[in-house]
């Protein structure tokens, strides 16, 4: 589907300003059949993002992803709050008994937004088209499954043959966006998997379909009325558009006047505090599976020693800086699981900040201690603001530190070599899907030292109840056997683990069924309902 009525470029005239301009625009671009504006439920968002491309295997930004969530479907899909995965494109899943082949049927009603069916060879296309690109969602895929190792079978039915079993693989599909093969193909040039043609253009058969795009990435999308899922919801939003607003102050400035129904992208605390309690709007803030961990080196001296784990772990002062310093950006979690994990919050609190038990500790800990370096992502604000955390802690038990921060290449280096590696590095974990094996398995795993398990952990019974829960298909076994591992985990202090990090918004009254995506994090607007008091 090419986007018609292109947008000029938007001049420094203010948002109230461009917004209409555009508007304006719209108004000589829609097809006769569609309803007056009067009559619609329009939402405009600001956002911190700017939009180069319609491209869903390209994109992968918590901002970004409104594109994919709402241009494209998946064969699988998070829905509802907490989150729950539903089958979407298909009808029926199928696993072999080992979990290394799965099989999924689709369902015959879904087309695409130009009328073409999607078919079993638009699924198998889409993968092999997210694997030779190497970008976007791709971390989640490589080494899941190979270039060739999807196979239609037939129009409606698409065979995966992982590279090794996964009982959990299913959770990662919702990132799988599936594409037009047909429209992507013949518009592909000089083999780039038609990449320069969907910077403008849509290819998906999502619940809404763009059809304008300036080149400062603002766009317009209307509902696509004839998606194969009905139920909407009473109020469901007509249109909704989306402009870049990179500074902070000028997108809730828009937002007070009533230029924007809602902005998207980071704000200080003290902006949300003061949005909070401004009457006719609404913060709505939900977990996400971003966990902050502080990765200890458990290999060498002193983070060898358990006493010396226990020590971090009842210096760190959780309370202060999830309540306090980060109060409505980050939510306790205590554990190596995430709560937002299929099987549930895990029943363990975690550790506390108790600096009498931490004093116990150390005095069973040999010393002298060298001084121990702290290592945090530069950027990312919530693994900055715990090593601080950790380092205050440290100072009021004596105990001499530094804190170093880092880019992320310069990280992942350090994270790969034990010589090079911090005493403790605190990171904010991302792209692990909601099943139990990755964040247990792949990084606590004895096996997976020196590639996925930066701490360098190894516990025996740990590999044994993981090796037990992978040749099982029963949910519950393989449930129960991940919450054994992590007790075992969490008893020896293998890690720190602070909290999940909060994907949030601020909107005005009136809006309600807001949904962000629990793994991509992007706006899902599907199940929004506008009382038309507020549409724009």
């Amino acid at each position: 589907m090419k986007l018609g009525c292109g947008m000029g470029a938007i001049g420094r005239t203010g948002i109230a300003g461009w917004i209409l301009i555009i508007l304006a625009g719209v108004m000589l671009c829609l097809a006769p059949a569609r309803a007056s504006p009067e009559e619609k439920r329009r939402l405009v968002l600001g956002t911190a993002t700017t939009y180069g491309t319609f491209d869903p295997h390209v994109v992968d930004d918590p901002g970004q992803n409104i594109i994919r969530l709402n241009f494209y479907d998946s064969l699988l899909r998070w829905v509802g709050s907490p989150p729950h995965l539903q089958l979407w494109l298909a009808a029926r899943h199928e696993m072999s008994p080992d979990g290394q082949i799965h099989t999924f049927h689709l369902r015959d009603d879904a087309k695409f937004h130009d009328g073409s069916p999607v078919r079993a060879a638009d699924v198998a296309y889409s993968m092999e088209r997210l694997l030779a690109l190497k970008q976007g969602p791709y971390a989640l895929f490589a080494g899941v499954i190979a270039p060739g190792g999807t196979r239609a079978v037939g129009e409606s039915t698409v065979v995966f043959n992982l590279t090794q079993p996964m009982q959990g693989f299913a959770t990662l599909l919702p990132e799988l966006a599936i594409v037009n093969r047909a429209l992507v193909a013949a518009n592909e040039k000089n083999n780039d998997w038609g990449q320069e043609w969907l910077q403008r253009n849509s290819a998906g058969s999502g619940s809404y379909i763009p059809f304008r795009r300036d080149r400062e990435g603002a766009f317009i999308a209307s509902r696509n009325l004839e998606h194969f899922i009905p139920d909407w919801g009473p109020n469901a939003i007509d249109e909704f558009e989306v402009y870049p607003v990179a500074d902070a102050a000028e997108r809730i400035a828009a937002l007070l006047r009533g230029d924007l129904g809602g902005i998207l992208g980071h704000l200080a605390i003290d902006q949300l505090t003061n949005l909070r309690n401004t009457p006719g709007f609404q913060v709505v803030e939900q977990p996400t599976l971003r966990l902050v961990r502080g990765v200890i080196h458990n290999r060498r001296p002193p983070g060898n020693n358990i006493d010396f784990r226990r020590v971090l772990s009842h210096a760190f002062d959780y309370d202060g800086l999830v309540q306090g310093l980060l109060a409505g950006t980050m939510a306790r979690n205590g554990s190596p699981l995430p709560d937002l994990i299929w099987g549930g919050p895990s029943t363990t609190r975690g550790y506390r900040f108790d600096l009498v038990r931490a004093r116990e500790y150390l005095e069973r800990v040999p010393g002298p201690l060298p001084e121990i370096t702290i290592g945090a992502v530069a950027g990312q604000v919530h693994a900055e603001m715990a090593a601080a955390t950790l380092k205050q802690g440290l100072d009021q038990l004596g105990v001499k530190s530094r804190v170093v921060a880092e880019p992320a290449e310069a990280i992942f280096a350090r994270s790969h070599d034990e010589k090079q590696m911090y005493d403790v590095l605190f990171m904010a974990e991302t792209r692990l899907p909601p099943d139990p094996d990755p964040w247990i398995g792949a990084r606590f795993g004895c096996k997976a030292i020196g590639r996925t398990n930066y701490s360098g952990y190894c516990n025996e019974a740990v590999d044994a109840l993981v090796a037990e829960a992978r040749r099982t298909t029963d949910q519950g076994a393989r449930w129960r056997n991940y919450k054994a591992a992590a007790t075992l985990i969490e008893a020896d202090a293998a890690e720190l683990w602070i909290g999940t990090a909060v994907r949030s918004g601020v909107f005005k009254s009136g809006l309600s069924g807001l949904l962000f995506s629990p793994l991509n994090e992007g706006l899902d607007l599907r199940w929004t309902s506008m009382d038309r008091r507020v549409a724009q």
